[in-house]
C-alpha cells in the first residue's frame, strides 16, 4: 500500500504539526511492512528516508500555495493508494480516483484575523478549507473542542469525525529525566532556577503580553528571585510584542530562548518552577501534556480544548483575565510547596493517560480502512 502524505511540517525546526506527524510516523508495526509513506513537500524534509520511506521533493517557496495548486502533479505521478493531508487542506487538483484522509488540528482562521500567519493564510483557509472538507473521505482531529467547531462551521456529521488525542513522548516522563542532565541543560541555556516558563510559538493568540504584565506584578522579591523563560520562535503580528519588551521595566528577568530542540524541551520542564501558558486558543495543547509528564505544575488558561486536556491536573482560569488576576495565580502556585507538589503528582498521573503508540495505531488504522 502507498500511503501519500502532506510532509510540508517535516523542517528541522518543526512546530506542534511537525511534531505529531514525526511521532506518529515513528514506531509503526509489523504489520506495516507491506506499505510505503511517500512524503511530499516544496522543500528537504526532515525525516528518515530508507525502507518503506520516500521523500518527493518539488522546490518551492510559497509552500502553502505550492501544496494546495501544484502539488497534485508529484502526487499523480506516483499514484498513492490513499492521500492523508496533514494541516486543513487537501491539494485542489487531486486525481478523484485517491481517495483521502485529512487532519484539521484547529479551526483558529474561524475565530480572528490576528490569529492567522497572514492575510493570505486567512483567506485561504477561509476559501478552500469547504471544499478539502467536502473531498475528505474521514478527517481525524485531535479533541472534541475542535470536532463541536468542524461540525458546527463545516456542516459535517460527527460519525465522519474520528477523535484521537496527541499523546507524550516517553523521554518528557519524570522517571526518565536525569536530574545532572537538567543541571547541565540549564547552564548551556543559561537559565539559573527557579524559573517560570512558557512554550509556543510567540504570537498573538498566545495571549504572552498578560503573562508579562502578570509577571512584572509579582512581589518584588518574587521577581527577583525567578527568571520568566520564553521558548519557541517567534511567529507573526510581533511589532506590538517587541515594542513593549523594549519598555518592559522587569526586562532583566526575562530569557528569550527562540526554537529549542525537542531533546532538550523535557530538562527545560523538568528544572521549571511552573508552565505559565495563557494562550486565548488552541486545538490540543501538547506543551501543557509535556510539561505534566515532566513533574511541572501548570497554569493555563481554560480556553478552547485547553479544559478538555488539561483536566483537573492544573489550575485553569479564563484567557481574558486581568494581569493582576494573572499575576494572583502565579504568585499563589509560587509560594506554596504543598500546592506545586500536589499539581506535579496529578499532572504526572494525568499525562500517562496519554499515548503516542494509541494515537499512532488509531491514525494508521483509519487511513488504512479509507484505502480500501
Amino acid at each position: 500500500m502507498r500511503i501519500g502524505i502532506d510532509a510540508r511540517s517535516l523542517t528541522p525546526k518543526k512546530g506542534g504539526i511537525g511534531h505529531y506527524l514525526s511521532e506518529v510516523l515513528d514506531g509503526r508495526s509489523d504489520t506495516s511492512a507491506d506499505e510505503t509513506l511517500q512524503l511530499f513537500s516544496h522543500r528537504s524534509i526532515d525525516y528518515p528516508e530508507g525502507p518503506g520511506v520516500e521523500h518527493h521533493v518539488c522546490p518551492g517557496h510559497l509552500g502553502l500555495l505550492w501544496y494546495l495548486f501544484g502539488s497534485h502533479r508529484s502526487i499523480g505521478r506516483k499514484a498513492p493508494d490513499v492521500f492523508w493531508g496533514t494541516q486543513n487542506l487537501l491539494p485542489l487538483w487531486l486525481p478523484a480516483e485517491i481517495p483521502t484522509v485529512l487532519t484539521i488540528p484547529d479551526c483558529v482562521h474561524r475565530q480572528s484575523l490576528k490569529y492567522s500567519p497572514s492575510f493570505l493564510y486567512h483567506f485561504i483557509h477561509r476559501y478552500y478549507m469547504p471544499g478539502s472538507i467536502r473531498r475528505s473521505s474521514r478527517i481525524l482531529t485531535f479533541s472534541h473542542f475542535v470536532a463541536d467547531e468542524i461540525c458546527r462551521y463545516f456542516g459535517v456529521p460527527s460519525k465522519f469525525i474520528e477523535i484521537i488525542p496527541l499523546g507524550v513522548n516517553t523521554a518528557f516522563f519524570r522517571n526518565r529525566i536525569d536530574s545532572y542532565q537538567t543541571k547541565l541543560t540549564c547552564e548551556r541555556w543559561n537559565l539559573t532556577p527557579p524559573y517560570i516558563l512558557t512554550v509556543g510559538t510567540l504570537e498573538p493568540r498566545k495571549n504572552l503580553q498578560t503573562l508579562l504584565r502578570a509577571f512584572s506584578l509579582l512581589p518584588t522579591q518574587l521577581q527577583s528571585q525567578h527568571q520568566l523563560v520564553f521558548v519557541g520562535k517567534s511567529g507573526w503580528r510581533q511589532k506590538q510584542f517587541d515594542r513593549y519588551l523594549r519598555s518592559y521595566k522587569a526586562k532583566s528577568r526575562l530569557r528569550m530562548l527562540g526554537y529549542v530542540p525537542q531533546q532538550d524541551l523535557p530538562y527545560l520542564y523538568a528544572g521549571a518552577k511552573l508552565l505559565a501558558f495563557p494562550s486565548y486558543y488552541e486545538g490540543f495543547g501538547l506543551p501543557l501534556l509535556e510539561a505534566m509528564a515532566a513533574g511541572c505544575p501548570v497554569l493555563s488558561s481554560k480556553n478552547s480544548a485547553i479544559k478538555e486536556v488539561v483536566g483537573s491536573a492544573g489550575i485553569l482560569m479564563e484567557a481574558d483575565a486581568s494581569a493582576e488576576d494573572w499575576s494572583r495565580s502565579l504568585l499563589k502556585v509560587l509560594e506554596s510547596p504543598t500546592l506545586q507538589e500536589s499539581l506535579r503528582l496529578s499532572g504526572l498521573a494525568h499525562a500517562d493517560k496519554f499515548s503516542w503508540d494509541n494515537c499512532r495505531t488509531q491514525t494508521f488504522e483509519i487511513i488504512r480502512c479509507v484505502a480500501r
